[in-house]
């Protein structure tokens, strides 16, 4: 698989308006055909071609078929396919009376709910004024008195008392109605105002407010019921319509696209030119399928072979990714920052490796590994059907649960937080089981000489991902900018040089150790796989400051101040992948944390009642679906992070066009094409 998009070539495709069906429908077949939309500025002497006859009544009747499918809540598959003249035999005869009878019962359903939502408002109207003492007409007709309602303070009647001399004050529940003689109504206004009295419309309603609110509530009850008969009604429209529906959607779908396909061709009087972007690999696949349709009249013209290597077109060809199926899942993680560019690195490969990688590390559990696995497989399979996001992530987390259960069972060994080895301190498998227990895992993740190796460990890991943008921001620049492709080869000196620099004056760590003796820097010598000393040879203690050197040097010189300046940021671009390390020894921490406190405290101790261990069970499930979540977000997020920010910035440019193939493939109908 290549790392960079498939190559295409540009043919122009001319014929004559005799042989345009033929064209339509094999290239629809193919699906080898990425359509160049003409534009009539392009060429004076040359217009848009016209759609097909068919065009304009498919189009209506999808409009149609698509507010039905909207108004039944259909968005799922057939439960059978159609065949094609069935289809449109029935939507002939039935498609006016299905429209009518849908229409109908979705305005009687609209109807019903609306008058449902009114009379729930009016519910939440009358509800405050139940516990005041006084019919809905007590509120009006008054010539002399002012009458306020609203909510007030608790000591609003000993205000009112200081201040007024003529009025009445009921209180009831939540609100407050006072009735002022009008010589005192500004007064009373002022009292109100300064108490913080929020005043309340009393509803244009007759009689007590108990008996109306349990009208009302009635009367909603009764449009509930009809309500849900109306839903029933839609529901059985829908089961007897659906499958018709979901069909006439494909089948007129594909016969719009068809019809309309000569709106992006340019045309003659008698003849029409079709300008596509095809697979340079079938394009003698695509020659021989047209040339066969149209009995040989039909001529090709190559406007353009493709050339990845040529940087500068008036059009640039769109992206067909060369992908195989372990690594397609992740085209849209791919998509989601952006589309590569046609003459640029792809980097969805590299994607597929490091995503789940990262990820896998930093859950770093066989336990959770295991449930990582099926969960994916679940996600990728059930809701991957109609989501590409969910089916997308779904691989991604499979194959991260794979490097979980392989971290988890040979590196740090360790299952749900617990070992699985015999640990001189706390719980362990063997132990709670009274097994024979595995080795000495060759890293303890919680413990400072692992944490140390952890973060070695991330580091190496930004060096190998870091390394491969700079080589392929090279691959990308070297036949097209060459002081750019001399800035990644300064890139590539300076981090090689940092890299080394945190070797040889960082913490002596396992990681490090192995570097030194495997590069000959020095001696690191062991003890039971820790590292008890490490000594550098004087080359060694120097080797970074003779890569630095140059490769800052190379930088100024290609890129001026601004390279220098962004040395500093390619350090931190490098310490950035730390939180690989950050996370998993964090998530590892709390877990053992939690394991000690709900199992070995609550659980196992000999002292406690059955209630404190049934307690401490639950406790000990919650924590770790809780730890669980909390790994997979952050390790997502983190991981993605690195790939999109820090790898991606160093190569990718992005803002391509993915290849969109004229045609699709009939999932629900049995097709008939020579309507």
């Amino acid at each position: 698989m290549a790392l960079k998009p498939e190559q295409l070539t540009r043919l122009a495709i001319v014929a004559h308006d005799s042989r345009q069906d033929a064209i339509i429908e094999t290239l629809h077949d193919l699906q080898l055909a990425h359509i160049q939309e003409y534009a009539k500025e392009e060429a004076e002497d040359l217009d848009i071609g016209d759609p097909r006859p068919e065009a304009s009544q498919a189009s209506q009747r999808l409009v149609r078929i698509r507010g039905l499918l909207h108004t039944l809540d259909l968005d799922g598959e057939p439960s059978r396919k159609l065949p094609t003249d069935s289809v449109r035999q029935r939507l002939d005869d039935q498609l006016d009376t299905i429209e009518t009878e849908v229409h109908q019962a979705k305005q009687r359903r609209d109807e019903v709910e609306r008058e449902l939502n009114q009379t729930e408002d009016r519910i939440e109207r009358l509800r405050p004024f139940r516990h005041l003492p006084l019919a809905f007409e007590d509120y009006h007709g008054y010539e002399t008195l002012e009458v306020f309602v609203g909510r007030g303070p608790e000591e609003l009647e000993r205000r009112l008392a200081g201040e007024l001399d003529r009025y009445d004050h009921f209180e009831g529940g939540e609100l407050d109605a006072v009735f002022v003689h009008e010589d005192e109504a500004d007064r009373a206004r002022d009292v109100l105002v300064r108490e913080g009295f929020r005043n309340v419309d009393v509803p244009a309603e007759e009689g007590a407010p108990d008996e109306e609110l349990q009208r009302a509530r009635s009367e909603a009850e009764d449009l509930r019921d009809e309500l849900a008969q109306r839903e029933a009604q839609l529901a059985q429209l829908a089961d007897q319509y659906g499958d018709l529906l979901l069909c006439a959607e494909e089948d007129l779908s594909i016969t719009v696209e068809k019809a309309e396909a000569p709106l992006e061709w340019a045309a003659t009087d008698r003849t029409f030119i079709c300008d596509a972007w095809v697979p340079t690999q079938q394009l003698d696949e695509v020659k021989t399928a047209l040339t066969s349709a149209t009995n040989g009249n039909v001529h090709f013209e190559t406007l353009d072979d493709g050339d990845p290597d040529v940087h500068h077109r008036e059009e640039e060809p769109p992206t067909r990714y060369d992908h195989r199926d372990s690594v397609e899942p992740y085209d849209f993680l791919m998509e989601t920052f952006s589309t590569p560019r046609y003459n640029e690195i792809d980097p969805t490969l590299i994607l597929s490796l490091v995503f789940p990688l990262f990820l896998g590390f930093v859950i770093g559990d066989f336990g959770y590994g295991l449930v990582m696995v099926p969960l994916g497989i679940w996600l990728y399979r059930g809701l991957g059907a109609k989501s590409e996001a969910a089916r997308s992530l779904g691989f991604a987390i499979a194959v991260a649960g794979v490097w979980s259960i392989l971290f988890g069972g040979l590196l740090f060994k360790d299952a749900l937080g617990i070992p699985m080895y015999h640990a001189e301190h706390g719980l362990s498998w063997p132990s709670l089981l009274g097994t024979i227990g595995l080795a000495e895992p060759a890293i303890h993740k919680i413990e400072a000489g692992g944490v140390r190796a952890m973060l070695a460990l991330s580091l190496l890991a930004a060096f190998v991902h870091l390394f491969l943008g700079f080589i392929f921001g090279f691959v990308n620049e070297i036949g097209h900018n060459t002081k750019h492709a001399i800035a990644q080869l300064g890139w590539m000196v300076t981090l090689t040089g940092i890299v080394l620099l945190t070797i040889v004056h960082g913490p002596e760590n396992m990681i490090s150790g192995y570097l030194v003796n495997g590069l000959d820097l020095g001696q690191a010598h062991f003890d039971h796989g820790h590292v008890e000393s490490m000594t550098f040879s004087p080359f060694a203690q120097m080797l970074p400051w003779y890569l630095l050197g140059p490769g800052v040097l190379v930088l100024v010189l290609t890129e001026g101040l601004m390279g220098l300046m962004e040395t500093v940021s390619l350090l931190a671009n490098v310490i950035s992948y730390t939180r690989l390390a950050g996370i998993a020894v964090a998530k590892g921490g709390i877990v053992a944390a939690f394991n000690e406190i709900f199992l070995e405290r609550m659980v196992l101790d000999p002292s406690t009642g059955i209630l404190v261990i049934v307690a401490g069970f639950a406790l000990f499930a919650i924590s770790q679906l809780l730890m669980f979540v909390l790994g997979l977000l952050s390790g997502g997020i983190q991981s993605i992070r690195l790939n999109y920010v820090e790898f991606f910035l160093k190569f990718f440019e992005g803002g391509g066009e993915r290849f969109s193939p004229f045609g699709r493939d009939r999932q629900y109908t049995i097709g008939n094409e020579s309507r």
